[in-house]
């Protein structure tokens, strides 16, 4: 917990835009005594994927998860600060280590696949760049977030990641 895979993300120079589609590709395993755990993934502080890992067995487990990041294009088109965070416990109880490989495919715009229609840009709304994104509050805690859009703006979209954990990891059966 607390130390996230801190990089950067490169547009491909074989690869140079504009692009049809970009794909995020998340890839896992482990072994032993784990529960599921939390994770996810900013890009230049834009919270791109979350999710959670499954639970293994002795034997382990192994899965692959492929999202289309298209709509970040506006972000993906210049080095960007990379941030990965799968918090995670082992000790002699929780002994499952998670193996993780994470990959961003580009693919190349031409004149059978046209570019990807997406936003002129992508304003972040997280807590860093450098280091996890998310808030982590208690009861009766908030966070805020001042946000400055463009002038010129005629049409805003905003995405809106919560999630429950430990006490109200199962909120939906504690409705009142």
């Amino acid at each position: 917990y607390g130390q996230p895979f801190v990089g950067t993300l490169t547009p491909p120079a074989a690869c140079p835009g504009p692009w049809t589609k970009v794909v995020l590709d998340w890839s896992g395993s482990v072994a032993g005594r784990q529960y599921d755990r939390l994770a996810g993934v900013w890009i230049g502080g834009a919270e791109v994927f979350r999710t959670s890992t499954p639970e293994p067995d002795p034997a382990g487990i192994s899965w692959h998860v492929d999202a289309d990041v298209s709509r970040y294009i506006p972000l993906l088109r210049t080095p960007q600060p990379l941030v990965v965070d799968l918090g995670n416990i082992v000790n002699s109880t929780y002994t499952g280590i998670y193996h993780m490989t994470l990959t961003v495919t580009y693919y190349q715009a031409d004149a059978r696949h046209p570019a990807a229609q997406t936003a002129d840009q992508v304003i972040p709304v997280s807590q860093s760049t450098s280091s996890a994104g998310w808030w982590s509050l208690t009861a009766g805690q908030s966070a805020t977030e001042s946000v400055t859009f463009p002038r010129n703006l005629t049409g805003a979209t905003l995405e809106v990641f919560a999630r429950g954990g430990g006490c109200e990891e199962f909120w939906y059966t504690n409705v009142p």
